[in-house]
């Protein structure tokens, strides 16, 4: 993307590229101004980092999946611990001469004290699970769609560049080539030494009389 736009003419301007080095950028034909080119990649800049921003969302959930898994597990297998302990206690109990009746009737006790617990939690996971995957799906749609718009937007920039035969330079030496040619300058290394040539005060050899240059 290129940045702090400085027009020579219509067809030649200075711009600070991704690197954030000035370079030179032309082009051929009036089609696509210097603005539009710059507006489309500044599109194309703002789709990149929303589609990287939806990326990492879909990328954390892909991770955090396994955990909500895990989570759903270890509490399917809690709801089951509990049922099996109340019912080897029941057991034990009868077991020690205590009637069935009044084994069952504690027993049941037990799992209707402690089930409610564990069974909030279990389903509170299994909401927080049911939401996630939403959220993924939602998310899934949207980068999938931000996706086609940035390579659609970058199709439109790859157009608008061959359409006006878009050019950009770094090398010092071309640069100063283009600007030389385009407005017609001769460049030497030869030094003009005309302003130091003062001939204003000479001397006459027809005698010994010194002429002096008078201001005007």
């Amino acid at each position: 993307m290129h940045k702090n736009l400085i027009k020579v003419n219509e067809m030649l301007a200075f711009a600070n590229n991704n690197e954030g080095a000035i370079s030179l950028i032309s082009k051929k034909t009036n089609d696509y101004s210097f603005e539009d080119i710059i507006s489309k990649e500044q599109e194309i800049d703002e789709l990149g980092m929303d589609f990287k921003n939806k990326n990492t969302e879909n990328e954390n959930f892909v991770k955090n999946k396994k955990n909500l898994i895990i989570d759903l597990l270890m509490g399917l297998f809690t709801l089951f611990g509990l049922l099996a302990s109340v019912v080897l206690f029941t057991t034990v109990i009868h077991s020690s001469g205590i009637t069935i009746g009044s084994s069952i009737l504690l027993g049941s006790f037990l799992f209707i004290v402690f089930t409610p617990i564990t069974l909030k939690v279990f389903i509170k996971e299994c909401i927080q699970y049911k939401k996630e995957i939403k959220n993924f799906e939602e998310v899934k749609e949207e980068l999938e769609r931000v996706r086609e718009l940035l390579n659609s937007k970058k199709e439109e920039l790859e157009k608008m560049l061959d359409k006006v035969d878009f050019r950009e330079y770094t090398d010092k030496k071309q640069i100063e080539n283009i600007i030389s040619n385009m407005f017609g300058i001769t460049q030497s290394n030869e030094v003009d030494n005309t302003l130091n040539k003062d001939e204003s005060n000479t001397i006459n050899l027809d005698g010994p009389i010194l002429t002096r240059r008078k201001d005007v």
